[in-house]
């Protein structure tokens, strides 16, 4: 048996990630944002003035790398931090006005573009698929767990 790059399951998840994103940045585009922003846009919708920390973690991404995006929100006026006053070493990261606004504009396009990339699928299969790929993470994540 010859080993198939094209038939790896990890191969085929990350080439339609790859896929799914660059369709999502295209439709970003005119707004100036990057996928990257808008998952802490979309965040800070749900759970707005949060710190830094707790940002990075609801998103799962590299705190540094959060640091870096927020700054880049807030030279564009989308994000404003303020500090925290239960903890003087954090921030508390909040949407403004203009994020807000962006967030509600950018939201439905998100939708429209994940109901394209799932056209073809009945509801009782985008719900298995979710289910799938939910189960894949936390099988993942507790491999990694069990390694440290």
């Amino acid at each position: 048996m010859s080993y198939k790059i094209d038939e790896s399951l990890g191969f085929i998840l990350s080439n339609t990630q790859r896929k799914l994103s660059h369709f999502l940045l295209s439709k970003f585009k005119p707004y100036d944002i990057t996928t990257e922003q808008w998952v802490l846009v979309a965040k800070l919708g749900e759970e707005n003035g949060i710190t830094q920390k707790d940002l990075a973690e609801r998103t799962e991404k590299d705190q540094a790398n959060v640091t870096r995006i927020i700054d880049l929100l807030e030279k564009k006026g989308l994000v404003r931090r303020e500090k925290n006053s239960t903890d003087r070493r954090s921030m508390l990261v909040h949407l403004t006005d203009e994020g807000e606004k962006l967030r509600e504009m950018l939201a439905p396009i998100e939708e429209s573009v994940v109901n394209v990339s799932l056209s073809g699928m009945s509801e009782e299969e985008k719900a298995l698929l979710k289910d799938f790929l939910a189960r894949i993470a936390a099988a993942i994540q507790n491999e990694c767990q069990d390694q440290d």
